[in-house]
C-alpha cells in the first residue's frame, strides 16, 4: 500500500542528503583551493627569493647559496629542492637538497605567471612545484649592457604536511556529513508525522462517516489552506448525499403509505369472495380493476 508520508520521506532524505553532499563537496573545494593557492603563493616567493640570489658574470652563472636565508634548501633534512637550467635545459645548479638528482621541467613560465603542478620528489616524497624562465641579474651592472642569458628554475616544495591537512580537512567534512545525513534520517520522519496530522485526522474523520452521520460537518477553521478546499468539497457532497437519503426516505414513507390502502381492500375483496362465493357482488371485479388501474397509476408516478 502506498504511503505519502513514505513517499515523501524517501523523496526529502534523498533530496536533502543530495544537497548536503553538494554543498559538502563545495566548501571543501573552496578551501582546498584556498590552501593550494596559499601553499602555491609561498611556493613563488621561495622561488622569487632563489631568481633574486641569482647572478650573470662572464657568461656563467653564479648562486649565493645560504642555508640561513633559503631555510630548507640544506641537506640536512631537506624540504625543498631548486634547480638552475640554461637555456638548452642542462642543468646549472642545485640545491644541497637535491643532490644528484633533478627536478623534472615544464614549459617556460614568468615570474609573474608561473606554471605550478604537482610531481613526486626523487625520494619518492610527494610535492609541489613551480616553474618559470627569467634573466639573472649581472654581477657589474653596467649601462647598455646586453642582456644576461635566459634562466629556467624549477623549485619543489614537499607537500606532504598540506596532504595531511587536506586529509583532516576531508575527514572533517566527511565526518560532519556523515553526522548531519544521520541528524536527516532522524529529524525527516518525526517532522512529516506531524506536518501530516492535519490529513490523517481529516482521514480519520471521513472514515466515521456512514449513513446515520450524514448530517455531521468537517470544521475548516483549523485546516491548513491546502486541506480546506478539500474539505469544504466534502461538506458540500455531505449535503447532497444527506438531502438523497431524505428524499430515499420521504420516497419509502409515501410508497408504504400509498400502497398500504389499496393493497389491503384487494385482501378484503379476495378474501370475502374466497369466503362467500356464491353471494358475489357483480361489482366486485369492477373495484378490483379500479384499484388495480388505480395502483398502476400510482407505481409509475413514483418510479417517475
Amino acid at each position: 500500500m502506498n504511503s505519502l508520508r513514505r513517499q515523501l520521506t524517501r523523496e526529502l532524505v534523498l533530496v536533502l542528503a543530495l544537497l548536503l553532499g553538494l554543498g559538502l563537496a563545495a566548501i571543501y573545494v573552496g578551501i582546498w583551493r584556498v590552501l593550494v593557492a596559499s601553499f602555491d603563493a609561498t611556493l613563488q616567493a621561495q622561488a622569487l627569493a632563489v631568481s633574486a640570489l641569482t647572478e650573470a658574470e662572464g657568461g656563467r652563472i653564479g648562486f649565493d647559496f645560504s642555508n640561513d636565508f633559503l631555510h630548507g634548501f640544506g641537506a640536512e633534512r631537506p624540504r625543498n629542492y631548486f634547480e638552475l637550467r640554461d637555456g638548452g635545459g642542462a642543468a646549472l645548479v642545485g640545491s644541497p637538497s637535491l643532490g644528484r638528482s633533478h627536478l623534472p621541467g615544464r614549459t617556460e613560465g614568468s615570474p609573474n605567471r608561473p606554471q605550478f603542478w604537482d610531481l613526486v620528489l626523487p625520494n619518492g616524497r610527494p610535492a609541489r612545484a613551480v616553474s618559470f624562465s627569467f634573466n639573472p641579474k649581472p654581477a657589474d651592472y653596467q649601462p647598455g649592457a646586453s642582456a644576461t642569458p635566459v634562466v629556467r628554475l624549477v623549485v619543489a616544495v614537499d607537500r606532504h604536511e598540506l596532504n595531511e591537512v587536506l586529509g583532516e580537512l576531508l575527514a572533517a567534512v566527511a565526518g560532519g556529513g556523515g553526522l548531519l545525513l544521520l541528524g536527516i534520517f532522524l529529524a525527516v520522519p518525526p517532522l512529516l508525522r506531524r506536518g501530516l496530522v492535519p490529513l490523517q485526522q481529516l482521514s480519520e474523520q471521513v472514515a466515521r462517516i456512514d449513513a446515520t452521520s450524514l448530517a455531521g460537518r468537517f470544521s475548516t477553521a483549523n485546516l491548513p489552506a491546502e486541506l480546506r478546499p478539500i474539505a469544504e468539497r466534502l461538506n458540500d457532497l455531505l449535503v447532497r448525499l444527506e438531502a438523497s437519503f431524505e428524499r430515499e426516505r420521504r420516497f419509502s414513507a409515501d410508497l408504504a403509505h400509498e400502497l398500504r390502502t389499496p393493497i389491503a381492500e384487494l385482501r378484503s375483496l379476495a378474501e370475502c369472495a374466497l369466503k362467500w362465493p356464491d353471494s358475489r357482488d357483480a361489482l366486485a371485479d369492477r373495484d378490483v380493476l379500479a384499484i388495480a388501474r388505480h395502483m398502476e397509476s400510482l407505481t409509475a408516478s413514483m418510479l417517475a
